[in-house]
């Protein structure tokens, strides 16, 4: 940066010049000393890790206002622009509001951080500062700043997860016992598909009958929130429907009146969507005492998604194939699970679906009358003219070949 007269009709003014993103800039000042003081400050800015022109009077409240209206409410989903709001709301505004930008550096962000940690669970941590980062990689992009100083800064480390705990098909049956009792089929059934599927409470809430087909479930999208969106991986796949679960879809369908496919398969009793709010009355009031009544080791709905990662993994299917299934990749299904396939190994095999017959205390044959797969006969779940597309083509030739390559 240089301060430089500069001559001009009427008198001479005072030039200061810098290179800010890779481009030449320039302010200019009637007063030699305001040069003086400007350049001075932008110059200890810079050392900090944070400068800029226009960010001289800008505080974290005005670009956070900016930041929402400009780049946040277009282009993020509703839940994800909610969650920065809290986060700022609540953890940035409240102590950062007021601060000038050229006066937050990366000893700044480092305090605040160091603070931040202390006070909130790492996860809320997390996202505020990655909503704090996004601000200030925004300014950047917009020439208040030159550098980002929150990217420079390094996340204090994961804390260790407790490791996932599985629940038997017999504590699976005990679940559902309950909620049958209570006259709550619906929920019973959420609670099944669940533990037997894998899908995830958002995935589960976005599914329609289309989606369940003669051998498998099609996974393609799923609500956050109130929206409607793709999986959380974005990433289309299809899970194994065992029998004992496609034979419960069957008669919930017909005790349901025979819905359009193109129905979700859980609403509200207006018919309505299930909410976000909705879900999380029922996981604190009804889930919740179901599993304090049967003695779970946790109250969360979404951990019944690691029985079917369980089954799986005590059956004969392969490491590729279970990651597909439970929507994980590789890395994340070993990094969640190795301890799980560690306690089975060597074990002998179990087949799923005689495990939950007998957690129910039927033979597998007792499942249908000819103890069969389901399909044929009135009340199917999927509609008869998909019967020829299961006989052409494998459930996803291309997932498949995927994997295959990871893996050659």
């Amino acid at each position: 940066m240089s301060v430089h007269a500069v001559q001009r009709k009427g008198g001479r003014s005072w030039k200061v010049c810098w290179r800010e993103g890779g481009h030449q800039r320039s302010k200019t000042f009637r007063r030699k000393s305001d040069a003086q003081e400007f350049d001075a400050r932008m110059t200890v800015a810079k050392q900090r890790g944070s400068m800029g022109p226009a960010a001289s009077d800008m505080t974290i409240a005005e670009l956070a206002e900016q930041w929402m209206r400009m780049h946040v409410v277009p282009n993020l989903r509703l839940s994800t622009a909610k969650t920065y709001a809290h986060a700022y709301d609540t953890h940035i505004g409240p102590y950062l509001g007021e601060v000038k930008l050229n006066a937050f550096g990366t000893f700044q962000v480092s305090e605040f951080q160091r603070d931040l940690f202390a006070r909130a669970r790492y996860g809320m941590a997390t996202k505020v500062m990655t909503a704090l980062s996004g601000m200030f990689t925004k300014a950047a992009e917009w020439g208040f700043l030159d550098v980002n100083p929150v990217r420079q800064i390094k996340r204090p480390p994961r804390p260790a997860k407790e490791p996932v705990v599985p629940i038997s098909p017999q504590q699976v049956e005990q679940l559902i016992t309950w909620f049958t009792e209570r006259g709550r089929e619906r929920d019973a059934l959420m609670v099944e598909l669940l533990a037997y599927s894998g899908l995830r409470p958002g995935e589960l809430r976005a599914l329609r009958w289309a989606d369940v087909k003669k051998r498998t479930i099609t996974v393609w999208r799923a609500f956050s929130g109130d929206e409607v969106c793709s999986t959380k991986t974005g990433a289309r796949r299809t899970v194994k429907l065992l029998a004992p679960l496609r034979t419960d879809l069957v008669e919930y369908r017909r005790r349901c009146g025979q819905p359009d496919y193109e129905a979700l398969v859980f609403t509200r009793d207006d018919g309505s969507f299930i909410r976000a709010e909705d879900w999380k009355n029922w996981q604190t009031r009804w889930f919740a005492e179901a599993a304090a009544a049967v003695g779970l080791p946790w109250t969360a709905a979404y951990n019944l998604r690691h029985s079917f990662a369980s089954l799986l993994i005590h059956s004969d299917m392969s490491v590729p194939e279970i990651a597909r299934h439970m929507g994980h990749s590789i890395e994340m299904l070993l990094s969640t699970y190795a301890h799980v396939i560690d306690e089975f190994a060597g074990s002998s095999l179990i087949d799923p679906e005689a495990e939950i017959s007998r957690a129910r205390g039927q033979g597998v044959a007792d499942l249908l009358p000819d103890g069969s797969a389901l399909g044929g006969g009135e009340g199917e779940v999927f509609p008869p003219e998909w019967e020829a597309e299961y006989r052409t083509r494998t459930d996803d030739p291309f997932l498949t070949m995927e994997v295959l390559y990871q893996l050659s």
